[in-house]
């Protein structure tokens, strides 16, 4: 019904449009599910693959807002991540993401202690444990730069991404 012509930037962020008419849309669905009084066995229906966030939703406890907001910031970070590696990689410093993502990456991904830094140099033939920091130090900056860059795409001025971060670390908190 003509949903994205109607988002206007002036009026705030495109997220919010999108949740808002999201919300309408679930009430709107709701409205109409609970206004048949009585539904046989037959009509019953199986919990439909695209219907399963919203059951997993229920299940955990967190509001439909929250697993938007969840899955949004993790697309996000997926794709800074991918962008980053990529810049490291194209460029001939490959050496570079893999020292982070062993170090950084590896341990919040599968939930395990960081590699010794002494393990990380030798595996990767580099000098000192401060040249391996120096890398990952690198990275972290190019994170958080192509992060802001993306967060900039989300707001109207400047000024507003340093809340969009912080809504963006919510987000991943609720839903972790």
């Amino acid at each position: 019904r003509d949903l994205f012509p109607r988002a206007d930037r002036s009026r705030g962020r495109f997220r919010t449009f999108l949740l808002t008419s999201l919300n309408h849309y679930v009430s709107n669905e709701h409205r109409r599910d609970s206004a048949v009084k009585r539904i046989s066995l037959r009509q019953a229906k199986k919990i439909d693959p695209d219907e399963l966030p919203d059951f997993l939703s229920e299940q955990l406890g967190i509001t439909p807002e929250q697993s938007f907001n969840y899955t949004w910031a993790t697309a996000l970070l997926d794709e800074v991540l991918t962008e980053v590696k990529s810049s490291f990689c194209e460029t001939g410093r490959t050496t570079y993401w893999e020292v982070f993502r062993e170090r950084v990456l590896a341990p919040i991904f599968e939930d395990a202690k960081p590699s010794p830094m002494v393990d990380i140099c030798a595996k990767y033939g580099i000098d000192s444990g401060s040249k391996a920091s120096n890398m990952i130090v690198t990275v972290k900056r190019r994170f958080r730069a192509v992060l802001e860059l993306k967060l900039c795409n989300f707001v109207r001025e400047d000024s507003t991404v340093e809340s969009e971060f912080c809504e963006l670390i919510e987000a991943l908190s609720a839903g972790g």
